[in-house]
């Protein structure tokens, strides 16, 4: 089994010999603390409590999440057009992200300021005030109006509907990002956009697979699960 997880994980900066150590050890928070010596990331202490009273993933994962792309943003330096727009492009993934989130924490009825909580910083189009606004709405239909002064609100709007399944939503902010992807390679390609592009295709290949597969399992129509493709 581990030899199995190592050969699915050791892609990252931590090679096997860390990995295997990571497995080794018996409890979660044993984990999150050699994981942070190991990358050299802080998580700070109110999310490590959090997580221990809550026992939600969601949690670490948010704040790494946000680690990422800050660091991320730092590493961009913006002085040429090439970098610029992928600066561009990533503060846009970051958009992505955070509607996504956004809609999924609302369909839950998670209540406003905890939604805000979530947010990752750095966006493009969607500051704080817009997020509040997107966070405190009465329903994902009574977003529409917020929305819509978003550049990819075309690509999306069939599916913010209350009646439709998240899962159609999150569908078609997929298929925005990957078509982005490529259009962003195809103006630069001596840049590493392409690369970015590439991996992005990758990991929606992956996407489509378990798509398909957890579709499958739980019974899906066939239909719906072609909708939920990203082609």
């Amino acid at each position: 089994m581990t030899k199995a997880l190592l050969d699915n994980l050791d892609r990252g900066s931590l090679d096997a010999e860390h990995l295997d150590k990571l497995i080794s050890l018996d409890s979660d928070d044993d984990v999150l603390a050699a994981f942070q010596k190991m990358v050299g990331v802080d998580i700070p202490s109110d999310v490590l409590n959090k997580y221990k009273e809550e026992r939600n993933l969601a949690v670490i994962e948010d704040c790494l999440d946000k680690i990422y792309y800050e660091k991320l943003l730092l590493s961009i330096d913006p002085s040429s057009r090439p970098k610029r727009l992928f600066q561009d492009f990533i503060r846009n993934e970051i958009d992505i992200t955070n509607l996504e989130t956004i809609l999924k924490l609302k369909k839950e009825n998670v209540p406003g300021d905890v939604i805000l909580t979530y947010v990752v910083p750095g966006g493009k189009l969607i500051d704080k005030k817009l997020a509040a606004q997107l966070a405190n709405a009465e329903s994902v239909s009574a977003m529409n109006g917020d929305l819509s002064q978003l550049e990819f609100y075309e690509d999306i709007k069939e599916a913010l509907d209350d009646s439709k399944p998240l899962r159609e939503i999150v569908a078609a902010l997929r298929k925005y990002h990957v078509a982005q992807a490529n259009t962003f390679s195809h103006l630069y390609p001596l840049s590493v956009i392409p690369v970015i592009d590439f991996m992005i295709h990758k990991e929606n290949e992956v996407n489509n697979i378990r798509i398909i597969a957890r579709g499958l399992e739980s019974g899906l129509d066939r239909e719906i699960i072609k909708g939920l493709l990203v082609v």
